[in-house]
Order: structure tokens, then C-alpha cells, then sequence
């Protein structure tokens, strides 16, 4: 079993049990039983993995770019009196 922190802020953890699926994700400061079990972990002397945040998305195309404000690359053209 591991954690791992779900934000930057590191105040929900994802619980990963030996297979490395995702069983549960809780608050850290709550109580209850799966925080229980999380602070008997610590004590053991574990860490959580950090988190990790997600990659930046990739710059949008000329063509997502014009496409977002409804135009195409022809329809520019045609504005710019390039066609």
C-alpha cells in the first residue's frame, strides 16, 4: 500500500494498494477509519509520494486558434485580402 498527494496543497491523498489501483482519496486532517489507518502509516515511518501535477496542455494550432473564434485559414486570408 501507498499514497500518494492529489494537490498542491497536499490535503487529499490517493490510498494505492499493492495491485497500484486508486482504492480510496480522503482529506488527510478528517477523522475517520481511512485516516486512522493513514496516520498509523506515517507513524510507521512512510511518506506520501508528492504530487505530481499534470503536464501543460500543448499550444493550440493556428487552425484551434481561428476554429475558437469561428474562423477558418481561408477565412483569414480572405480578411487580409491574401486568398
Amino acid at each position: 500500500m501507498k499514497y500518494q498527494f492529489t494537490d498542491s496543497t497536499n490535503t487529499v491523498v490517493f490510498k494505492f494498494d499493492d495491485d497500484g489501483l486508486a482504492r480510496v482519496s480522503f482529506l488527510v486532517d478528517a477523522d475517520g477509519p481511512h485516516q486512522d489507518e493513514y496516520k498509523a502509516w506515517l507513524a510507521e515511518g512512510n511518506a506520501p509520494n508528492p504530487y505530481v501535477p499534470p503536464p501543460a496542455p500543448p499550444e493550440p494550432t493556428i487552425d484551434e486558434k481561428l476554429a475558437s473564434v469561428g474562423l477558418t485559414l481561408d477565412d483569414l486570408k480572405t480578411a487580409l485580402g491574401i486568398k
